[in-house]
């Protein structure tokens, strides 16, 4: 009885801990057609091919502006 009881508690254990779980953000990549339909400050990755995604892959995040200066941000980590 003890043993039943145990394995419906780990299973319901299991069960519970997957609601938890948040998913992950969608972090779109920088781009100057990107940054010019968000506002100033929101965040972006850094696109492939950059520097920073050459060493931090798609967790490189820096903010879009007016004058794209994540374009900087993203070449010369």
């Amino acid at each position: 009885m003890k043993r039943k009881i145990l394995v419906i508690a780990g299973l319901l254990g299991i069960s519970l801990v997957g609601g938890f779980n948040r998913p992950a953000l969608a972090i779109p990549f920088c781009s100057t057609s990107y940054c010019s339909s968000v506002s100033p400050g929101t965040y972006c990755a850094c696109p492939p091919g950059t520097a920073a995604w050459e060493q931090y892959g798609s967790n490189f995040w820096t903010q879009c502006d007016s004058s794209n200066t994540w374009q900087v941000t993203c070449d010369y980590v």
